[in-house]
């Protein structure tokens, strides 16, 4: 959508920007391209930007005919102080009536997307019920049928005829405000930034609380036996296959395989992050049952599988595998940091801990109840006291940034020796970095310290905290000043190995869609709600439900405005927000080092009958910018089996 063609770039006769309420039939009129019709962000009034003057516009003779044909349309107080004759249609709070349904005012009354999934404790919605405004802005401008809680925003003023929603608000700022230029920092400063760099790396480097190297796995009679059972499996299959893929985040794992060309029947994706689920299906969406026949399935949470009891629900596992199965293969990222030695709230008794274990008991129910169909499954993986030994690998021998993690596997092991010999030791060029930058380490190392140093990204984490931390600072130098800054999504997609705006261009194209459809085209059309196909896409409504929502400014760019979305709880008590970059990142930071586990999963080609089972995936046949890879033919020829 051209951004002149929404709402906010509306134009009224005193050539300021607006937000003005329009009938739900009349678009805009786009913006003048012409020079004297310029913004100037300096001299521009708050209150000109969010309120119209008075002129004879068809919005404003829609709220006046609507005034005037609807005697509730004011906002009326809850029952003990409202006047007699008067409706109260958010019910009763003291009463414990928080979902009294808004149709009593107008059936196309309704409360915005960022107070619809309202979470507030009952004291909050008790304390603050009488604060809930539209989006009216005086009623002179917006949505006067739209309303906001003042429990969702912590407002204090209710039923204000000055109310401005947070969108408002944000908008104003960002019109108002100036961007905040970049300050050049000291040597001394950037030094005291990589020494920090380097003592949390030394923490976060490994992440989990097990101890293993190699030879616990190749020496474990449970893997010695599954060796033995794929040897026998070698070039016998024919079929596609079917995949299970638990915990499955942006698709990683699906990544893999078309890189494979591993030919895929079914992939059913369990995953309970609705944006790491809009990036998969962006990604790996209908065009696949198109062309090659490949069909996906998304399955919302965990327990849908595996069921609420801890030894899992043997009957939902089995309608699992009677609808979607049987599988040949399953896969799963179960999350692991309550396992980290780094997380001081570490606690693997907690419901989110289990889930590492749970995954291997369901692997272990489906070998069961799939027989001998899949009997390659066989003791792939119990638990941590159970079953075959972890492998310990790290990023930094396959790829140019570190991310040490711990996989467990039936499948055998390819030596990484051919491939560790070359990767393990090249630094990070420049030229993966975005222009004029460095690593902080060609900067701050002397010349006899680099020539001996492999140059590696440091780990990539998904918590607030983390993500943009001093273990993620890049340098420019322009003449004699230094300016740092973090690594942008598109570096980190390219070190982690994933196809260059894999996760930016969904993330946007979603972040863009909720932005339009659930809060602009809302709060600026008379009569509008986010559940209209008008204003946001039927397929996205659901987020409404799931998450929360947030406002802050945008500078310089229309519509001046940005939204922060919640991501899953997983056991923490307060929401975590991010913006459209900061979610980027932070799917990043939970997903998989793509080069390490193709190096797991590529023995799985050895299974098919011939290379011409293989199937092709647009998009998904490329290398990595990096050797060994660049020069993959010939890495190919030294790869020896263990």
């Amino acid at each position: 959508m051209s951004y002149t063609d929404s709402p906010v770039a509306t134009r009224h006769r005193s050539n300021n920007y607006i937000i003005s309420t329009m009938s739900s039939n009349k678009r805009p009129e786009p913006c003048s391209d012409s020079s004297d019709d310029e913004l100037d962000l300096k001299n521009t009034r708050a209150k000109k930007v969010l309120k119209s003057e008075q002129c004879d516009s068809d919005a404003a003779f829609a709220l006046e005919l609507q005034k005037q044909e609807d005697p509730t349309y004011l906002i009326p107080y809850p029952s003990d102080r409202q006047d007699e004759g008067t409706k109260n249609i958010f019910g009763d709070a003291k009463n414990g009536d928080t979902d009294s349904p808004l149709q009593e005012l107008d059936v196309r009354a309704t409360y915005a997307i960022c107070c619809s999934n309202c979470t507030c404790s009952d004291s909050k919605i008790a304390r603050w019920w009488d604060c809930i405004n539209n989006c009216g802005n005086s009623q002179d401008s917006g949505n006067t049928l739209l309303y906001h809680r003042g429990c969702c925003h912590g407002s204090k003023l209710g039923h204000d005829p000055n109310y401005e929603s947070p969108m408002q608000t944000a908008i104003l700022l960002g019109l108002t405000s100036q961007p905040v230029k970049a300050k050049a920092k000291p040597l001394s400063h950037i030094q005291k930034k990589y020494n920090q760099s380097r003592l949390n790396e030394t923490k976060f480097h490994n992440l989990e609380y097990f101890p293993a190297v190699d030879s616990l796995l190749l020496t474990n009679e449970d893997y010695v036996e599954n060796l033995k059972l794929f040897q026998k499996r070698k070039k016998t299959i024919k079929h596609s296959l079917t995949v299970l893929d638990l915990f499955c985040g942006i698709g990683s794992g699906t990544i893999i395989l078309k890189k494979l060309k591993i030919p895929l029947k079914k992939v059913v994706h369990v995953e309970h992050d609705p944006v790491a689920v809009k990036v998969s299906q962006f990604n790996h969406g209908q065009s696949d049952e198109a062309k090659y026949g490949l069909s996906h399935v998304y399955i919302e949470s965990f327990e849908e599988v595996y069921g609420e009891k801890n030894e899992g629900d043997h009957e939902k596992i089995s309608k699992l595998i009677v609808e979607h199965g049987p599988f040949d293969l399953v896969l799963s990222a179960a999350p692991c940091q309550n396992y980290s030695q780094v997380n001081a709230y570490a606690d693997k008794s907690k419901y989110n801990a289990q889930y590492l274990l749970k995954a291997g008991r369901l692997i272990k129910l489906i070998d069961k109840i799939q027989k001998e169909k899949c009997g390659r499954l066989n003791k792939s993986y119990g638990d941590h006291e159970n079953g075959l030994c972890p492998i310990e690998l790290c990023a930094s021998d396959f790829s140019p940034c570190r991310r040490k993690r711990y996989y467990w596997t039936n499948i055998p092991l390819n030596n990484i020796d051919p491939i560790k010999d070359i990767a393990a030791h090249l630094a990070i060029p420049d030229g993966f970095l975005d222009e004029g930058y460095t690593m902080i380490e060609r900067v701050v190392a002397s010349e006899s310290e680099r020539d001996c140093m492999s140059i590696k990204a440091n780990t990539f984490m998904a918590t607030t905290a983390r993500i943009d931390d001093d273990r993620m600072i890049k340098v420019k130098k322009e003449g004699n000043q230094y300016f740092v800054h973090t690594y942008s999504v598109r570096e980190r997609e390219v070190m982690i190995g994933l196809p260059i705006g894999y996760v930016q261009r969904a993330t946007k194209d979603l972040f863009d869609r909720l932005t339009i459809g659930g809060f602009l085209k809302p709060e600026t059309q008379l009569g509008m709600r986010f559940r209209q196909k008008e204003c946001l896409d039927p397929e996205l409504w659901h987020f409404a439900d799931q998450c929360k929502f947030k406002v802050k400014k945008k500078m310089l760019d229309p519509p001046f405005f940005q939204i922060e979305l919640s991501s899953p709880l997983e056991g923490r008590k307060n929401h975590t927000f991010y913006d459209e970059i900061g979610y980027c990142k932070h799917l990043i930071g939970n997903g998989w080092s793509i080069p390490v586990v193709e190096h797991l999963l590529q023995p799985l080609q050895d299974l098919f009958e011939s290379e011409s089972s293989f199937q092709t995936y647009e998009g998904y046949d490329y290398d990595y910018p990096w050797e060994p890879y660049a020069n993959k033919g010939a890495a190919e020829n030294k790869v020896v089996k263990l």
